[in-house]
């Protein structure tokens, strides 16, 4: 009895087990940068009607999740180890060798997922690649030489839309273009080489021509200047004496004015004449000179002068 108790406890046990791994195969997880279509491992096929986005979910047993990527793809041609596939080669239009290094990014169509998969399944990403080598080498060859110098950006441009274009029809866009790196021929590159110096140092010359005219111009605007400054100073002077002689001129004229007035005035206090006033003022200036003698009322006097050294010298 206690055999088969033993044995009925081990059965329970297997059988917890059994259901419980079987309930942990009901579980998926899809990453925050994915995105998840429901796979029956039963019917081959997925739910059609709900794109998952990241977490983890229910999805019963014989189920499980097919990722695709949420973020940006990048798909490279060239020569480095993690490229995705070798250089583009061609043509130009006008026969010249060409080898291109491209890098482009692609989005897929969230809504679109079921039908990429109907498609693809999950291979879509080597018909993705071969969609661009064949668009990327058409339009390649629409371009000459030279356009590859002057109107890169516009190039990379024009396959980037012509690319969208054609991946919009396997449910995804392309969101980028980069023309990594561009090869002709030696000689050609050369050339192209010399030719951009040869630009390169008229754009120089050019720069250097109107450095000068801008010098000269400069010089010129100082010399005016100058010359204004010159007149402006001039002017200034010239106002300057005027007023300075004006301003003499009406003190001199205030001075006599003022000298008449008090003349008159005393003459007319004192009772003199005209001529008794000329008398006054002439005997009054001789009486201001320095060294000068006033005798009045003497006749026939006999006057000695000092004679001064300098007279005296004059003299012998």
């Amino acid at each position: 009895l206690e055999m088969e108790l033993v044995n009925a406890l081990i059965g329970a046990g297997i059988g917890v087990v059994l259901l419980l791994l079987l309930f942990l195969t009901c579980w998926d997880t899809v990453e925050p940068i994915q995105y998840g279509l429901k796979y029956s491992s039963i019917n081959k096929s997925v739910r059609r009607d709900y794109i998952y986005e990241g977490g983890r979910y229910w999805v019963g047993w014989f189920n499980s999740f097919v990722a695709f990527p949420r973020t940006y793809v990048n798909i490279e041609f060239s020569d480095s180890p993690a490229a995705n596939s070798k250089p583009l080669e061609t043509r130009t239009n006008d026969g010249l060798s060409l080898k291109l290094y491209i890098a482009f990014q692609y989005k897929l169509m969230k809504d679109k997922l079921p039908e990429l998969y109907t498609m693809y399944n999950i291979y879509y990403e080597s018909t993705f690649i071969k969609i661009a080598r064949e668009v990327l080498l058409q339009e390649a060859g629409t371009h000459e030489a030279a356009k590859y110098w002057e109107q890169r950006t516009q190039i990379g441009d024009l396959m980037r839309v012509a690319l969208n274009k054609h991946l919009q029809d396997t449910y995804a866009y392309c969101t980028g273009l980069q023309l990594l790196q561009i090869d002709l021929p030696v000689s050609y590159e050369q050339k192209i080489v010399q030719t951009q110096v040869e630009m390169q140092n008229k754009t120089i010359r050019q720069y250097e021509q109107q450095a000068t005219l801008i010098r000269s111009q400069t010089a010129v605007n100082v010399s005016m200047a100058q010359f204004n400054i010159t007149q402006i100073n001039a002017q200034a002077q010239a106002n300057s004496t005027i007023i300075k002689q004006r301003a003499k001129a009406s003190a001199v004229n205030n001075t006599i004015t003022t000298e008449s007035d008090i003349y008159k005035e005393v003459s007319q206090k004192l009772g003199l004449t005209p001529d008794e006033v000329v008398l006054y003022l002439y005997y009054n200036l001789l009486h201001n000179q320095e060294g000068s003698h006033l005798l009045f009322g003497v006749k026939n006097a006999l006057v000695n002068l000092p004679m001064s050294n300098a007279t005296r010298a004059q003299k012998f």
